[in-house]
């Protein structure tokens, strides 16, 4: 467009070598900045096998490293936030991963807890991570705005169903739903 009009209204007769060729470059290097942003995208959503977007934001569930039984696993990610995974091997599926690996605050704070039965509240979702803490007899109550999270969680994630525990899911906003709820004597 700028070219048409630069045409259009003869100012080409005052335009100098070094003018054209800095066009050229800067197209060329354009053209170039948008295949290169075409392909990044391509590969970022070759691992994609769930997408969905409402007024919370972008989730997505990537799966990775298919042809390694053992390193084979499903990653959720809110926008470029990671928000678990979990490897689809039977025994690694029951691992905690991501912020609650062993030797993690989450896990020393579930390690503290009595082994009694617990009640264990949990703001957000995510996979469901937080379920691989829970024993027969517990009680987890696991607060989540976004009702996509839930879906998603209990689709390629098998965190929440191999849990032991009454895992009960609250959806809304936590501060309105803890404040609206009786007290729930969580541990």
């Amino acid at each position: 467009l700028i070219v048409v009009i630069w045409v259009a209204r003869k100012k080409f007769r005052r335009f100098q070598y070094w003018q054209l060729l800095t066009c050229l470059w800067l197209s060329f290097g354009l053209v170039g900045l948008a295949v290169a942003l075409r392909i990044q995208a391509r590969k970022a959503d070759a691992n994609v096998v769930s997408r969905s977007r409402n007024f919370y934001g972008t989730l997505k569930v990537c799966e990775y490293r298919k042809n390694e039984p053992e390193g084979h696993y499903f990653l959720l990610q809110h926008g470029r936030i990671t928000h678990g995974i979990q490897f689809v091997d039977p025994v690694r599926a029951k691992w905690a991963t991501t912020y609650y690996t062993e030797g993690s605050g989450i896990a020393l704070g579930m390690e503290a807890l009595p082994n009694t039965a617990r009640r264990i509240g949990v703001v957000g979702l995510g996979t469901g991570s937080m379920a691989v803490f829970g024993r027969a007899g517990d009680y987890l109550r696991i607060y989540d705005i976004n009702a996509d999270v839930e879906r998603l969680a209990t689709s390629r994630f098998t965190y929440l169903s191999n849990c032991p525990a009454r895992v009960e899911i609250a959806l809304g906003d936590a501060r309105l739903s803890l404040e609206r709820e009786p007290p729930q004597e969580f541990d």
